[in-house]
């Protein structure tokens, strides 16, 4: 397509015949110019519109991180929480034999020890407790415990009358501090 320039420059002798034709070459010239700088001013616009995308995307982004963040904390710690209970759990039903029966034992050579005194002293006995723990103390009183009368009965603890004076172990006592320490 030919400009109005390549006409001018084409026909010189047209030229005098049309003077405006030079008027319409400068304007042609400034609409020339004018269109350049307005699509100087479009992709300046454009980079500000992106710019402000970018901005507004990443302000959107750094709300959802933290949102998600926030969540994915309170999920970890919640998951924490019931790992912990969980190995609690285990490890208490792991070592609940275990610390029963060191329990027991103390209790039982405890209370064989103080039997042993009452019984010095020559006085008899009679003992009420799980059958397992008098069988215990049979064995802790040896010899002595042929003045002592065995009797079985409901409970944890073992509990001896001595005429009016009463003694009692602390297994009980002892898995209940435990279970307290525990939880």
């Amino acid at each position: 397509m030919r400009t109005l320039k390549d006409w001018l420059a084409a026909a010189p002798r047209e030229r005098a015949r049309l003077p405006g034709l030079e008027r319409l070459a400068a304007l042609e010239t400034e609409l020339a110019a004018q269109r350049t700088q307005l699509l100087a001013r479009e992709e300046e616009a454009a980079a500000q519109c992106r710019n402000l995308v970018d901005e507004e995307v990443a302000a959107a982004r750094q709300r959802w991180v933290q949102a998600e963040a926030e969540e994915l904390a309170a999920l970890i710690q919640h998951q924490m929480t019931v790992l912990e209970e969980r190995l609690a759990a285990a490890v208490e039903a792991v070592l609940t034999p275990f610390l029963d029966s060191e329990v027991r034992g103390r209790a039982v050579a405890d209370f064989a020890a103080l039997l042993r005194r009452h019984l010095a002293d020559g006085g008899a006995l009679t003992v009420t407790g799980p059958g397992d723990l008098l069988d215990g103390l049979r064995a802790a009183l040896g010899e002595a415990a042929a003045m002592v009368t065995f009797v079985e009965g409901p409970g944890a603890d073992l509990s001896a009358q001595a005429g009016s004076t009463r003694f009692a172990s602390a297994v009980q006592e002892w898995r209940d501090r435990l279970a307290g320490g525990a939880a």
